[in-house]
């Protein structure tokens, strides 16, 4: 993987997981595993996940 930005927190980051050609580093990935609705940075957490969905056609949702 080539030096990419995570989705999440916008950090540069050559391996993680990579969804519809978008990036999230391994330290994003675990914060969204233990992610829950009542902690701090939750709502901003899914405003930056949405981008996933962005161009998405509605059958394939």
């Amino acid at each position: 993987m080539e030096d990419e930005r995570c989705l999440v927190c916008q950090e540069s980051c050559t391996a993680g997981l990579k969804v519809r050609e978008l990036v999230i580093c391994p330290k994003c990935e675990r914060r969204i595993v233990k992610a829950r609705a009542r902690d701090a940075g939750y709502g901003q957490l899914i405003v930056n996940l949405r981008k996933l969905w962005t161009g998405v056609p509605l059958g394939e949702r």
